[in-house]
């Protein structure tokens, strides 16, 4: 595996764009469009809501429905709402955190230094590797690491483990799910920029790409 490319010195104001490395052209700022991903994330919300509660209910029914629905009980029937509750609860706590935490493994394994905060302009909390280069190759694998890992992990626990388990794996898939909206986004753009383009981000507000010389405006195309 290839080091990531060298630190470049930091920049003269803040927010501001390094110097472009050798054989690189200017930036261009790179942002995540709040309405597109707002709407990306919501529409993933809901077809993961459905597609996840199908492929529960297709393997799990009889321990779901006998684990919501209680009958031995003096007052007869029981919805176990209460737990369905706080097994969707759990879920989304743990797939927040754990979807940074994904994020982050896989960019040590490439070599960054990685920072983990909570960003007060987009609500949420990041893993990020400010003030590095990082080329597409290794940003796509980063990008798009917790939701084919933690989705993978999710249908698992929900074809075999405990009912309340089950239940709170499918929360958890939802929130890893639509929590990928960003993630997609920015696999997007980097799939339409050229081979060896550089992602830097400055802080959680500030991000740039740097292209190839002589490669073009891919991106934006």
């Amino acid at each position: 595996m290839s080091d990531p490319p060298a630190d470049r010195p930091g920049e003269t104001e803040p927010g501001a764009a390094p110097d472009p490395p050798a054989g690189y052209g200017p930036p261009w700022r790179f942002a995540y469009p709040a309405l597109g991903v707002n709407l990306l994330a919501a529409t993933l919300t809901v077809v993961s809501l459905a597609g996840f509660g199908w492929l529960a209910l297709a393997l799990r029914r009889a321990d779901l429905l006998a684990w919501v629905v209680v009958t031995d009980t003096p007052d007869g029937v029981v919805l176990n709402l209460g737990g369905v509750a706080v097994a969707f609860v759990v879920g989304f706590l743990l797939a927040v955190p754990l979807h940074e935490a994904v994020h982050g493994a896989v960019a040590t394994a490439f070599g960054y230094r990685v920072s983990y905060g909570v960003a007060t302009n987009v609500g949420g909390v990041y893993a990020a590797a400010f003030g590095q280069f990082q080329p597409r190759e290794h940003l796509i694998p980063v990008a798009l690491a917790p939701l084919v890992v933690l989705d993978a992990v999710g249908v698992a626990l929900v074809a075999f483990a405990p009912a309340p388990v089950a239940a709170g794996a499918v929360g958890a898939l939802v929130v890893n799910t639509s929590g990928a909206a960003g993630d997609l986004y920015a696999t997007t753009v980097a799939l339409r920029t050229p081979p060896g383009t550089l992602f830097y981000d400055v802080d959680m507000r500030n991000s740039y790409v740097f292209e190839p010389a002589g490669e073009g405006d891919g991106a934006r195309r």
